[in-house]
């Protein structure tokens, strides 16, 4: 029966009324318009493309104002024309309830705020309008009530569907109520036409017209900026300008629109969020609703824990586009409260809470295992899956026997504390309660052989758990026989063959162990990977429009991590004289944590020293650094300051003419003497002069580097003939620069070539276009290879145990004399007469902003010195007492130094390292590969050939088990012959003899042929022959495979430096792009280049075998 709301209602009437009031407001816009346009572009007047932004902002709201209500029209109509039951007719109210809510707003805003209601309001005064309009409270009511809309969407949606079909095909009314005309037409167009609606239509409306609140005033905000960019500049309020500033008057425009973004933009993003939380709870009970899984809670739960356990969360299986996993924690949410009110509700603010029953132990458990704290309810409490507590949920699962809290547990995520292993038992525990009826009582089995396929995808990327898998669904387990034995018959082989895939993990152990390892890599180059990764991840959260809370938190990883690898662990001195020195414990908890991620779980991190000072990715990006730090802020240190400083150092050296003349001759590129010193800096300086070095660089700049390393000689020079008279004399005294320097010469360097800058050895693969080698070799020694770290048995030696502490520094020299002897002349400047005094040590930021690019500029010319030697004599204690007086300058460190204020150079040069670490991993991982797969490999075919050797004489003897009297005699003896022939090789095969099990094969066959003959009865082979040729067969193919293998290897190693350069050659360079946030996203990360790799290598493991040595140095050439 029809309903009596149309009662003196007329829909048509109702919709001419909204058209008629929004062409009229439509008309009053597009007038103010066109009069606006007259004066657009002259002076102190926007221009046409503000003027058409700032009409859409203002047309947009009344359009959709407009749909709201020929929305409520509608729905009105369809009731009134509907047999619709009593609570779809409570739906819709409730629903025009929101719309006339909605509709109040928007009349109130606009009584409040009118933005066009003449044709002499200016564009100007309407911005500032809206700006008045997005800070009135009743805006944010109003964008909440739009959004509120959208949670009824898809029930009216529902109802519509129901009856909408019907009306469109015989109820005139209805059909007049949904054609209306054209609205994005202009009302003058005398050939405007009509549309006709759907309910779904329009109910769509609230959700794509909330982002567009902030996208209207952002066309605006882009628009002024186009007008502001304009050349010749726009001649808009100049007169009110001083010159050369930016335009006040446009600046106040921006204001405008920032104050609307501010408003609208974080209020969307919170909206958005709700709505994708509201809808993934709609659509669980539409599907509960849409199962007719029954109506008892138990059924109920039943249900949702199927569905749960059904999206394989956080496997290889999951269901990742689907919307219930893309927001797990609100599906979670609304599953919790929808089938355990008991324990689970919302509060008034439709928030999840946990109730208090009865039992306090429980409600205390059930916060500990979702991680959520007890005291402060207050909070929003957020499931996330990956803090749940594992041994919780299992005591929790213990006491009640409720299968829900084994269910959260297989949600979680594989990590350091929930193992693949832990994974894999969760899902043999959720197989069993279905067993035991926990998750429902019917289709048990499917139920459990979903959790056999979990488990054997799980086990799929993580080997370690294929016989752990294998024991528990095996097709001769408890589970696995009850899974098979519940199928129908004709699928029960099919089953069967799934679930035995990993029977060859039983024999793995007792097969020879394979003597692959892991690949070890210094913690410098396990934090490069981290980065690297982290990075990936950061850009695809920043790019998929994510909670930014999530991105904030992604971007603060990635500085982190990036923080952690330049400064290490740090550690101070502790007493001079003391064998202690202070380890800051939370840099080593944060190395800890991050070196356990489950991404390293490939590589073996090793702490040992030699692992550390012999990590060339480490010594690589030092090197980067120091010149990219030159080259970036050169242009901070002023040629004149420079410039006295060289000439206060030489002054200094006042009688000593030899010394003075000496150092003349470096510079003038005349030195003919023997002095290793002295021709290491001549050949730097000849290197920048002749722009070999620092070619990017122009002439003031080059000068002012050579500037730099002049003043490093002459602080040398000055302390090497005047170090009596200097501050600071504990070259000689102090331990550090004493027995616990560390430092040992290596032997037989005398004719050892180095073309390699920085602290690159010269064994050490660089390509030769990069930064990090130059064109000829340096005098030798080249300081970065004639020394290394004492470790002398029994030995204490303070600064090498320092050095390594940190996990990331290498060792080149020890701790820095260069570095300590700029000190001393700079603390003699400090001390002296100030016109004696360069300038530089007027202040702590002085000393700082000279240190950095003294440090980049030596550290990229001799690699002498790591950062880590440059920087410490500022923390040593010395020094400080002797600069107390100039503020600031105890802060000074490697933080301050590389860290602060030099991102650009910084995350440059850390790219540059990722790619190249990701390139020289490649190439020792093949090398490793190489050497390792072919025994890797044995092992394992070894293991999979025994599983259907084993099968055959097992079935066989089943076989016989069932045959007559008559024909089982004879049987028998055969059976008693070939099992332990079998078993001998196997036992063979587990030794990897297999040219010995090939030939016990042959014997047991020629045996069989000789003692029964190989044709039976009726012409075809006997059984127990045709077993036993089979099993000849599956040993004989095996041997062919590891013949194979062998014969390639000379034709796999000629083509690693061939792929090696194709890899090179696939890598984009990489851009800054922010420097802000201390992160340079890449168009080609490392996983995927690593993902590439791996396809490639597993295309020729089957030919390798061995290793073919190769020179390291040849690399640098592939390169």
């Amino acid at each position: 029966m029809p309903k009596k709301r149309l009662n003196n209602y007329f829909p048509n009437q109702e919709k001419q009324r909204i058209q008629g009031a929004l062409d009229q407001k439509l008309l009053q816009i597009e007038e103010w318009g066109r009069e606006q346009l007259k004066t657009a572009g002259k002076k102190n007047h926007l221009s046409s493309g503000v003027i058409h932004a700032v009409k859409e902002a203002v047309v947009v709201p009344e359009r959709v104002n407009a749909d709201m209500q020929h929305l409520k029209n509608m729905l009105i109509t369809l009731s009134g024309n509907s047999p619709i039951t009593d609570n779809e007719e409570k739906i819709i109210d409730k629903y025009i309830e929101k719309i006339d809510k909605l509709l109040g707003l928007y009349a109130d805003l606009n009584e409040h705020h009118p933005l066009i209601n003449d044709n002499n309001i200016s564009p100007e005064e309407v911005i500032l309008g809206l700006n008045q309009k997005y800070n009135d409270p009743q805006f944010y009511e109003m964008m909440e009530t739009l959004a509120s809309l959208e949670f009824d969407k898809e029930r009216i949606n529902s109802i519509a569907a129901k009856y909408e079909d019907a009306l469109k095909r015989k109820n005139a009314a209805y059909n007049e109520a949904r054609t209306i005309l054209t609205p994005m037409s202009n009302p003058e167009n005398p050939a405007r036409g009509t549309q006709t609606r759907d309910i779904a239509f329009l109910t769509s409306m609230p959700m794509q017209n909330l982002p567009r609140v902030s996208m209207v005033i952002r066309a605006i905000d882009d628009q002024i900026k186009k007008f502001r960019d304009t050349d010749p500049a726009p001649d808009y309020h100049v007169e009110q300008q001083a010159p050369n500033t930016p335009n006040a008057a446009i600046a106040d425009l921006f204001t405008q629109t920032a104050g609307c973004l501010e408003r609208s933009g974080p209020k969307n993003s919170e909206l958005q969020k709700k709505i994708g939380e509201k809808t993934v709870a709609n659509q669980t009970e539409a599907l509960y609703s849409s199962k007719g899984s029954g109506s008892s809670a138990e059924q109920k739960q039943a249900f949702f824990l199927r569905e749960i356990l059904n999206l394989n969360l956080n496997t290889p299986k999951a269901k990742s586009d689907e919307a219930r996993v893309k927001d797990f924690p609100a599906y979670l949410e609304a599953v919790l409260v929808k089938c355990y009110p008991e324990t689970f509700a919302l509060n008034a603010r439709e928030e999840l809470l946990i109730k208090a029953g009865a039992n306090a132990t429980n409600y205390i458990n059930i916060h500990n295992a979702l991680d959520v704290p007890i005291i402060g309810e207050t909070n929003k409490i957020k499931l996330n899956p990956a803090q749940f507590d594992a041994a919780m949920l299992d005591e929790l699962y213990n006491s009640e026997q409720n299968a829900l809290w084994l269910v959260l547990k297989s949600t979680k995520p594989i990590d350091a504390n929930f193992t693949a292993e832990n994974k894999v038992k969760t899902y043999i525990e959720l197989a069993q309660a279905y067993k035991a009826q926990k998750i429902g009582d019917t289709e048990k089995y499917l139920g459990a052989y979903n959790m056999a396929q979990a488990a054997l995808a799980i086990a799929q990327e993580h080997p370690e758990c294929q016989e752990l898998v294998h024991n528990a669904f095996g097709p001769k387990s408890e589970l696995g026989q009850w899974i098979i034995s519940k199928h129908s018959k004709q699928d029960q082989a099919k089953i069967g063959e799934n679930l035995s895939q990993y029977a060859h993990a039983q024999y793995l152990k007792s097969v020879e162990p394979p003597t692959f390892k892991k690949q070890v890599i210094s913690p410098s180059q396990a934090l490069l990977l981290l980065i690297d990764h982290y990075q990936a991840q950061r850009d695809k959260l920043a790019a998929a429009n994510v909670d930014p809370e999530k991105v904030k938190a992604a971007v603060e990883k990635v500085a982190e991590l990036k923080k952690l690898y330049l400064l290490g662990v740090r550690v101070g001195e502790g007493q001079a004289t003391a064998r202690k020195f202070d380890v800051n414990e939370n840099d080593l908890k944060k190395m800890a944590h991050y070196l356990a991620d489950p991404y390293l779980s490939s590589y073996e991190v090793s702490k040992d020293k030699k692992i550390i000072n012999n990590d060339p990715s480490r010594r690589y990006f030092e090197t980067h650094l120091a010149y990219e730090t030159v080259k970036n802020q050169i242009d901070s240190m002023d040629k004149d300051l420079l410039q006295t400083h060289v000439n206060k150092l030489t002054e200094a050296l006042g009688s000593h003419e030899k010394e003075a003349e000496t150092c003349a001759k470096v510079f003038s590129n005349t030195y003919e003497g023997e002095s290793p010193l002295h021709k290491e800096y001549a050949n730097y300086i000849a290197k920048i002069t002749s722009k070999e070095l620092y070619s990017e660089l122009n002439d003031e700049q080059r000068e002012k580097v050579l500037l730099v390393v002049k003043s490093s000689l002459l602080g040398v020079a000055n302390a090497l003939v005047r170090g009596a008279e200097l501050p600071i004399n504990i070259y000689n005294s102090a331990p550090l620069y004493g027995n616990w320097r560390g430092k040992e010469s290596i032997k037989e360097q005398d004719k050892t070539a180095n073309a390699h800058m920085g602290l690159m050895k010269g064994y050490m693969p660089v390509a030769q276009d990069d930064i990090a080698t130059s064109t000829k070799s340096a005098p030798p020694v080249k300081p970065s290879d004639q020394a290394t770290y004492k470790e002398e048995k029994g030995e204490y030696i303070k600064w090498v145990e320092m050095n390594f502490a940190g996990l990331v520094h290498p060792f080149s020299n020890s701790i820095s004399g260069t570095m300590l002897c700029q000190l001393r002349n700079m603390a003699e400047q400090k001390n002296g007469d100030a016109t004696k005094a360069s300038g530089i040590t007027d202040s702590a930021f002085e000393i700082e902003k000279y240190a950095r690019v003294f440090i980049a500029a030596m550290l990229y010319g001799s690699g002498g010195h790591t950062l880590n030697e440059y920087s410490f004599p500022f923390q040593l204690e010395e020094v400080q007492n002797e600069f107390a007086g100039v503020d600031g300058f105890k802060n000074i460190n490697l933080e301050t130094l590389f860290l602060d204020n030099n991102d650009m150079a910084l995350n440059k040069a850390i790219n540059e390292a990722i790619t190249y670490n990701a390139h020289f991993l490649q190439k020792q991982r093949i090398n490793q590969d190489v050497k390792f797969v072919s025994s890797h490999h044995d092992k394992l075919e070894l293991a999979q050939a025994i599983v259907p050797v084993v099968q055959k004489i097992e079935k066989y003897e089943s076989d016989v088990e069932k045959m007559f009297f008559s024909q089982y005699r004879t049987a028998s003896e055969k059976v008693d012959i070939m099992k332990p022939a079998i078993e001998q090789i196997i036992d063979v095969l587990k030794e990897g003899k297999v040219k010995d099990a090939l030939e016990m094969s042959d014997r047991l066959m020629k045996r069989l042929e000789h003692d029964y003959g190989t044709k039976g009865f009726t012409g075809g082979e006997k059984k127990s022959y045709q077993i036993a040729k089979e099993i000849h067969e599956i040993i004989s193919e095996l041997d062919s495979k590891l013949l194979s293998r062998k014969e390639n290897i000379a034709s796999a190693n000629l083509s690693f430096k061939e792929r090696l350069q194709q890899f090179k050659a696939q890598e984009r360079p990489l851009e800054a792009i922010s420097e802000s946030e201390n992160a340079l996203p890449r168009g080609n990360h490392l996983s995927q280049v690593i993902s590439n790799f791996k396809v490639q290598i597993a295309q020729f493991k089957k030919e390798v075998n061995e290793h073919q040595e190769e020179e390291e140095n040849n690399w640098d050439r592939s390169l």
